[in-house]
């Protein structure tokens, strides 16, 4: 994969930004496999990640999460900062065979 160069990421996706959309991609992920659909700690992990998307896409409409062997990246920006659920995650989404999913800020 081609990760963007320094001079190319835009400004708001710090890599404090990048690493709380994983966490709450992460949350979403762990919580949906305990928690039946509808259950209030669902809604909070659904609006939590639906809050941390929006602050990813700023104008973009679509925000894309690609895992390679050893890392994973939001829009071709490689999340370097160590995390516990950065690599569960990395993990989960390895062992089901996911390269790539992108997300639409519009839909709901």
């Amino acid at each position: 994969m081609v990760q963007k160069k320094a001079k190319d990421i835009p400004v708001h996706l710090t890599p404090q930004l990048l690493l709380e959309f994983v966490h709450a991609l992460h949350r979403i992920f762990k919580i949906g496999n305990y928690y039946p659909a509808g259950h209030k700690i669902v809604d909070q992990a659904a609006e939590s990640f639906s809050v941390s998307l929006k602050k990813v896409a700023e104008t973009n409409r679509t925000v894309s999460v690609q895992i390679d062997e050893d890392s994973i990246s939001v829009d071709s920006i490689e999340v370097k900062t160590p995390s516990k659920a950065k690599d569960e995650i990395l993990h989960i989404l390895q062992e089901s065979s996911i390269e790539t999913i992108r997300f639409d800020r519009e839909i709901t």
